[in-house]
């Protein structure tokens, strides 16, 4: 699964309309589920996601993460939905919240016996979508 999400946010940075620079402040917000049934997966896929990024040395140049830790209260502060985080209109609020110039955004859902995951590049200033790319993921590796 590690490698599967390196390469899905290395395209994110490859495909982008924007250049990414080197120690670009970006966000990575949890993965929304889709409806109830992948709540667990989108939650376990959120944690992989991170650490896919901590342990990839050529992403971990690109990305200078901002750190998550207080990302529960900031969200209570704006008074957010979970659900509300795949809203991109939420993107100048959370990252200017969390110092970030670039917010990762995905959502999962289970579609014929398989997780899709889409994953979504925002430049927080205007909320503008810099790329977007899809991940599947066998069922067999959700919760």
């Amino acid at each position: 699964m590690e490698k599967l999400f390196q390469k899905s946010l290395s395209q994110l940075v490859d495909y982008s309309s924007l250049r990414v620079a080197a120690g670009t402040r970006t966000g990575l917000l949890p993965i929304a589920a889709a409806d109830q049934d992948t709540a667990a997966t989108a939650e376990y896929s959120s944690e992989h996601l991170v650490l896919s990024l901590e342990s990839s040395e050529s992403l971990h140049k690109i990305f200078r993460q901002v750190e998550r830790k207080d990302l529960q209260q900031l969200l209570s502060e704006l008074e957010l939905q979970f659900s509300g985080l795949a809203d991109e209109s939420q993107a100048p609020r959370i990252g200017a919240l969390m110092g970030a110039e670039l917010l990762t955004l995905g959502k999962l859902y289970l579609k014929e016996e398989r997780y899709k995951l889409f994953l979504k590049l925002l430049r927080v200033e205007n909320s503008e979508i810099l790329s977007l790319t899809r991940a599947i993921l066998d069922k067999r590796l959700g919760l």
